[in-house]
């Protein structure tokens, strides 16, 4: 069982029964997804979108993970500070999408891949919208 079964029931293990190749599109098509749920548009995440897209990874995986870092360290400081929860919880969903980002670049495995997912989750409160997208391209639309 894998920690993303709390979020996503099912999914880590229908991962499994995926191509590597089949694996990398949904976690970019999931990425992009959760781009658009966050609306966060930025030229720095659509250009990783687009070469997560593409099958590119070494530079873009470092790229979204010096992000990923950069945005943690924003929303901690921010609550830290005592800064308003939507505040600081815009930045906390942006880290979690930009650390899935960087995880999908170097998802080789199923479990790699839950784990890309597993931050997805996070993007949002509600995971829902992302359940309900994963499961419409694990069963083949």
């Amino acid at each position: 069982m894998h920690l993303l079964d709390q979020d996503l029931p099912g999914v880590a293990q229908r991962l499994e029964t995926l191509t590597p190749e089949a694996r990398a599109r949904l976690l970019a098509a999931a990425c992009r997804f959760m781009a658009a749920e966050l609306r966060e548009q930025d030229f720095q995440v659509a250009a990783l979108l687009d070469e997560l897209s593409r099958g590119k990874g070494a530079g873009g995986q470092a790229r979204a993970a010096r992000l990923a870092e950069e945005a943690d360290g924003k929303y901690f400081d921010l609550q830290e500070a005592g800064a308003e929860e939507r505040e600081w919880m815009r930045w906390f969903s942006r880290a979690r999408l930009l650390s899935g980002i960087a995880t999908s670049f170097a998802a080789v495995t199923a479990s790699d891949a839950a784990d890309a997912l597993y931050e997805l989750a996070h993007v949002v409160d509600d995971p829902t919208s992302l359940l309900a997208f994963v499961e419409g391209k694990l069963a083949g639309g």
